[in-house]
């Protein structure tokens, strides 16, 4: 279920306030207090030790389960996981070290509780780390461990939509396509079905009733047919880096500006086993270019179509 890393130490200032008390005490007694001060450096030493191993044994027993976690977001949005911590009847504090800055939790197994963080990269993630620490009962030293934990589900991490300033012509140039699904768009009248709020998504198409039921963030899928096409060629660059994540973000607010209009948009960009073409929604939208890789891909042939690059938004 989950890999460990190496161990870390974790010191609290009460360690230091002992050890600062005892050498303030020798100074103030002198010769006499000396004795005084290494009997209490013996007994600290020996309290910290023991402490310490108290929490190695905590750490080691304890586990972490996923049990559930969102499928979509965006970069810097929140991607906290509920999490499962079983193991000695011991609390511990507990982090996603996955998300940088995530707060520590208090657990105390068994137990289940939400642990927050945030997403930090574009990608597909399967594995959250997660660590473990214990403080023992002195709380003066402690142990902690990191595991790679697996995800309940897939979670499609998009880019964070870029806005330009500069005008730009997103309007088809193209008719229906001759083939393919309808993918809802725009601002429809009937709800063909309901799925996981994605950060983006306009708050007057959230379906509160499905919400307060199941306490969870839901949005409608509207029925509307689109009538024209946009075939949208992501070309990220030679290599990773600010320059493609740049483009990203421009390429998925270029795709939700045109999916807002009623248009169908045909996305055409590098994956991970190489050029693939689709026709997506939103939520497809933003899981291709999450998988989005580095390279050129190949335009559609015959038709003219609209490139998102590091030089710019250009219809070829």
């Amino acid at each position: 279920m989950g890999r460990s890393s190496a161990p870390g130490l974790h010191a609290r200032p009460t360690l230091l306030i002992a050890a600062g008390v005892a050498l303030m005490f020798a100074r103030i007694w002198g010769p006499a207090g000396e004795d005084a001060t290494r009997l209490a450096f013996v007994v600290l030493l020996a309290a910290t030790l023991g402490n310490l191993l108290v929490a190695i044994a905590v750490v080691h027993k304890a586990s972490a389960q996923i049990v559930e976690n969102p499928t979509d977001t965006v970069v810097g949005e929140p991607a906290g996981v509920e999490v499962s911590i079983a193991g000695l009847r011991s609390a511990v504090s507990v982090r996603m070290r996955s998300s940088p800055d995530a707060p520590w939790v208090t657990a105390l197994p068994p137990d289940v509780g939400f642990l927050p963080g945030s997403a930090s990269f574009r990608g597909v993630a399967t594995r959250a780390e997660v660590e473990i620490c214990s403080w023992g009962p002195l709380g003066l030293l402690g142990y902690s461990r990191s595991r790679l934990i697996d995800l309940r589900r897939t979670l499609w991490i998009g880019p964070r939509p870029i806005a330009l300033s500069e005008p730009i012509d997103l309007a088809p140039r193209t008719g229906p396509l001759p083939t393919g699904p309808i993918v809802a768009a725009g601002e429809g009248d009937i709800t063909r079905s309901v799925r996981e709020y994605v950060p983006g998504d306009p708050l007057r198409r959230v379906a509160w009733s499905v919400t307060a039921r199941t306490g969870k963030l839901v949005t409608r899928e509207l029925e509307r047919p689109a009538t024209h096409v946009v075939h949208l060629v992501v070309d990220l660059g030679a290599e990773r880096g600010h320059a493609a994540e740049r483009v990203a973000g421009v390429a998925a607010w270029a795709g939700r500006q045109i999916l807002a209009t009623g248009a169908q948009v045909s996305l055409t960009a590098m994956g991970p086993d190489g050029p693939a073409t689709s026709v997506v929604n939103t939520v497809a939208l933003q899981r291709r270019l999450a998988e989005a890789a580095p390279g050129s891909p190949p335009p559609p042939d015959g038709v003219p179509f609209l490139v998102v690059s590091a030089e710019g938004v250009v219809w070829h």
